[in-house]
């Protein structure tokens, strides 16, 4: 039995709030050029800034009709209302490696995001990677012209979701929060719902799901579970809802864009990790790994070598981690047959679903949470 420990984590740097602009800068006076410049720019993004500030307080008779209006549409032959679909807008501020005194020129980007049920209690998901380093968040949901000021609330960077909060009142007002599904199968039809580079308004993508497995998470630098659809998935979609029969089958959050058709999204048992790990913790701690590296074992001659008989499948350990629990268990050339109910192939993979899918066996591991413990079955030296 052992102990999981951590996966290696993207280290990141938050910034705090930027600065208001005080009326002291409106007193100074100086003939240098690059001064009078950076005065200039700041007065302008506090003069934004202003503006969004009204922006929120302006909520007249048209917004609040625009709440209780009916805007839904039909999506996989289920009518979803779009009152949950959210824009999100982030400056950002990233830490500057070669100059560690200084922060980089901020930059503003959107994203999509969702409000769902969270036990009862609304809240709002979206890439980590949408609002990492952020200085200044707000949110749109559809159909409202105003902007709400919203905080991250919990971020995991290696799973690439982050949860969001607004605590004006009005934002929630008449909203029904998306319920979380579970992981399609194979040629199930799923919709991409965001607001995606080339508009303002929202977009909807249909296609088909083309692949689950094991695959690298980009911001996070890590492999978890991934679901492959053919919808089209551009930037802006990160953080958006893939709605299927009417709930959320996953996150949109990736592409590849070196190919033709290739999408990513985060699925439900990775957002369901995230949401228990933020209850179980006073802080966001991840995913656990298992440390060690391992080895297939399909080739029949180093099978024959290690003394496994024809009904044994399994990994071989061919390194172990010196930092992991498991170095005072596992040792250098012990076959994994086993983890707690699910047989270990020789390709390395376990069984996922009762309709036949196979993934990494890594994701045994994924599924629990920091110090729980795993039941392994070894060969050693061909002993059970």
């Amino acid at each position: 039995m052992l102990s999981l420990h951590r996966l290696p984590k993207k280290t990141s740097i938050s910034s705090g709030k930027s600065n208001a602009l005080t009326s002291r800068y409106s007193s100074v006076k100086s003939s240098h050029p690059r001064w009078n410049s950076t005065l200039s720019q700041i007065a302008e993004e506090t003069r934004m800034k202003n503006e969004l500030q009204s922006d929120f307080l302006n909520r007249d008779a048209e917004s609040i009709n625009a709440t209780e209006a009916d805007r839904s549409v039909i999506i996989n032959d289920r009518q979803i209302t779009l009152d949950p679909m959210i824009k999100v807008f982030a400056t950002t501020a990233s830490p500057n490696h070669f100059l560690p005194w200084q922060m980089k020129s901020s930059r503003d980007s959107t994203g999509s995001g969702f409000i769902f049920n969270n036990n009862g209690t609304p809240g709002i998901l979206t890439n980590a990677h949408v609002v990492a380093n952020q200085t200044f968040v707000s949110v749109r949901r559809h159909g409202l012209p105003n902007r709400f000021i919203a905080k991250v609330e919990s971020i995991g960077h290696d799973c690439d979701i982050a949860m969001l909060t607004v605590e004006d009142p009005f934002f929630w007002k008449g909203v029904q929060p998306l319920e979380l599904g579970d992981v399609p199968s194979l040629q199930d039809e799923v919709s991409v719902v965001g607001y995606p580079t080339g508009g303002d308004n929202i977009s909807i993508t249909n296609g088909v799901v083309s692949r689950i497995e094991l695959s690298p998470y980009v911001h996070g630098a890590t492999n978890l579970l991934s679901i492959q659809i053919d919808a089209a998935i551009n930037p802006g979609n990160s953080g958006g809802p893939v709605i299927q029969d009417g709930k959320v089958a996953g996150i949109a959050f990736q592409n590849l864009p070196t190919a033709e058709n290739i999408g990513f999204i985060i699925p439900v048992p990775i957002i369901k990790h995230f949401l228990e790990d933020k209850i179980r913790n006073p802080r966001y701690m991840g995913f656990p790994a298992l440390g060690v590296q391992c080895q297939p074992m399909e080739n029949p001659f180093l099978r024959k070598f290690f003394k496994l008989k024809a009904e044994d499948t399994g990994l071989l350990v061919t390194w172990i981690s010196p930092l992991s629990k498991a170095k005072n268990v596992l040792q250098l050339d012990d076959v994994i047959t086993k983890v707690d109910q699910y047989q270990v192939a020789n390709d390395g993979t376990v069984r996922f679903s009762d309709r036949g899918d196979r993934v990494a066996f890594d994701h045994v591991f994924h599924s629990k949470f920091l110090d729980q413990s795993v039941n392994l079955k070894i060969l050693r030296n061909g002993e059970k």
